[in-house]
């Protein structure tokens, strides 16, 4: 059997804090080095819009916009 050593976030898999080696490192705090802030995100969003809009146009794949709104749908989500 596999053992899982990511969690699912809104923004894709992060380590599990039991997954990562921190041996020798002291005062560690997993939750603020993994925390997802959702306004820095949904900024992350608009310029990668902005970005893709300026750079690329009308050549931009529909998959990639897809996967962007689904990125924004669930940040948008997150408590």
């Amino acid at each position: 059997m596999v053992k899982i050593v990511h969690k699912k976030t809104a923004i894709g898999n992060i380590p599990k804090p039991d997954s990562l080696n921190l041996d020798g490192l002291q005062d560690i705090k997993y939750d603020e080095l993994f925390k997802l802030d959702k306004q820095f995100w949904l900024d992350e969003v608009t310029q990668t819009r902005k970005y893709f809009k300026e750079q690329v146009g009308k050549d931009l794949p529909n998959e990639i916009t897809k996967q962007l709104d689904q990125l924004e749908e669930r940040i948008k989500n997150l408590n």
